[in-house]
C-alpha cells in the first residue's frame, strides 16, 4: 500500500464525496505551496476547471482543462503513482473538453482510481462525514456552486495584512 499525502486524500474526498471543488482546490493549493510538483498543480487546475464548467464559465474551464491534459500527457506515470487510472482520466478529460466546446451543461465528474485501498479509505472518510463517495452534486446548491463568492474571507484578509506589514518592516 502506498502512502499518499493527507492533502491528496482530502482533495479526493472533497472532489468526489463532498463535491466541494473550491475546497479541494484550496486544500491541494496549500500542499502544492510546500511541494511544487506538477501533479499537484494539475489536480488544482482540474478542480478549478470543473468549478468553472459547473458555473458555465466555458472559456475558463476550457483554458484550464487544456493545461491539465497537457500536464498529464507530459508525464502520465505521475498520476498512475497517485492511484489514478490515467488512460481513463485522459479519455474523460478529452470528452469533457468536447462538452465544454459545445457549451453543454456540467455533469458530475468522477476520477477513476485503480488503487482499491485508496478508494476504500476515501469511501470510509466520506461516510464519516455523512457524504457518499461518487454521488452526484446538488446543482441547485448555490453555496456549493458559488463558494468563492460566499465564503468568509476574514482569515484570508487578516493573513494578507499581516504579510504586508511584515514585508514593510523588512524593507525598513
Amino acid at each position: 500500500m502506498k502512502n499518499y499525502p493527507e492533502a491528496y486524500i482530502e482533495y479526493l474526498v472533497y472532489f468526489q464525496g463532498e463535491r466541494d471543488l473550491f475546497e479541494c482546490h484550496e486544500v491541494m493549493e496549500e500542499y502544492w505551496k510546500k511541494d511544487r510538483q506538477p501533479q499537484w498543480l494539475a489536480l488544482i487546475q482540474l478542480a478549478v476547471a470543473m468549478y468553472h464548467h459547473r458555473q458555465e464559465n466555458y472559456p475558463g474551464a476550457k483554458k484550464l482543462l487544456k493545461k491539465v491534459i497537457a500536464m498529464i500527457e507530459t508525464d502520465p506515470f505521475r498520476y498512475t503513482k497517485l492511484g489514478i487510472d490515467t488512460p481513463s482520466l485522459l479519455g474523460q478529460l478529452k470528452r469533457r473538453e468536447v462538452k465544454i466546446d459545445n457549451k453543454e451543461p456540467y455533469e458530475t465528474f468522477n476520477l477513476t482510481l485503480n488503487d482499491q485501498k485508496l478508494e476504500k479509505d476515501c469511501i470510509s472518510l466520506c461516510a464519516a462525514r455523512g457524504v457518499k463517495w461518487g454521488s452526484t452534486e446538488d446543482l441547485t446548491d448555490k453555496n456549493l456552486i458559488y463558494r468563492h463568492k460566499r465564503r468568509d474571507r476574514t482569515d484570508v484578509i487578516k493573513a494578507r495584512k499581516t504579510s504586508l506589514l511584515e514585508k514593510k518592516k523588512e524593507r525598513g
